[in-house]
């Protein structure tokens, strides 16, 4: 079956924009709504945190945020499978600190990115059915030459780019690490 996820990594702490008298899960809590705000999305917390766990499982729908690295991580499955919807969305999120949106379909072999900062869209890059974008500069992660290295590896060189960018291999964070769940409101 495989990966079915995606989302968007903000390099900004929005646990720095909240008040720090609040109980830890309340700033992270606080945190992740700033950050869904910035994005232009409306969301009600959950009282219970999700694991990352249950946060990439193939029909969680809704969003989670966690802190990593000092890197805000926001799950959300349409968040990075829609990235040309979002593009106006993220470039003004990327005022607070570069953007990198992606997903990952495993069993479709679809795989795709954008990076946004200072306000537009500086790359995006797509493979899979019917998909084969290549637009902007290379960026940490990728193999330097573009080409026949990403279509036989997509999965790998994402991965890759998602590790240059939050400093850390996705796939090594702790599926245990607690995170805010998020539901989009109307």
């Amino acid at each position: 079956m495989g990966w079915n996820f995606g989302g968007i990594i903000i390099d900004h702490d929005f646990t720095r924009d909240v008040r720090k008298a609040q109980e830890p899960f309340e700033v992270l809590r606080e945190a992740g709504l700033a950050a869904l705000r910035a994005i232009g999305v409306g969301a009600v917390a959950h009282d219970e945190p999700i694991d990352l766990d249950e946060a990439t499982k193939n029909m969680f729908w809704d969003h989670a945020v966690a802190v990593v690295h000092g890197k805000t991580l926001v799950m959300g499955k349409f968040l990075g499978m829609e990235q040309e919807a979002w593009v106006d969305e993220f470039s003004e999120c990327s005022k607070h600190g570069a953007v990198l949106a992606y997903h990952f379909d495993d069993s479709s072999g679809t795989y795709m990115f954008s990076l946004f900062r200072d306000g537009e869209r500086v790359r995006f890059r797509s493979f899979g059915n019917g998909l084969c974008d290549d637009e902007g500069e290379l960026i940490p992660g990728e193999p330097m030459e573009a080409g026949e290295e990403w279509q036989e590896s997509g999965y790998d060189t994402q991965s890759n780019v998602i590790e240059a960018f939050l400093g850390q291999n996705f796939f090594s964070l702790s599926f245990e690490m607690k995170m805010v769940h998020l539901e989009v409101k109307g």
